[in-house]
């Protein structure tokens, strides 16, 4: 299909290899270097250290400017 896509990376990063395969992607992610950031290769639901930053940081108004171009 090649749709248009965003991802967007919260405690996993795109350099283990996963993201949009789309010609027109964009990845979406904190801006912030994050030490504990990956905390493993597929993320996890719940924080180990219990503060959420990879998520909580990137700035919403960000996000929603892209999904609605």
């Amino acid at each position: 299909m090649n749709a248009p896509t965003t991802a967007i990376f919260c405690s996993t990063v795109p350099e283990f290899g996963f993201g949009p395969l789309a010609d027109n992607s964009k990845i979406i992610e904190t801006k912030d270097r994050l030490n504990c950031r990956p905390c493993g290769l597929h993320g996890f639901r719940k924080c180990p250290k219990n503060h959420f930053l990879c998520a909580n940081s990137i700035d919403v108004k960000y996000f929603l400017s892209d999904a609605t171009k």
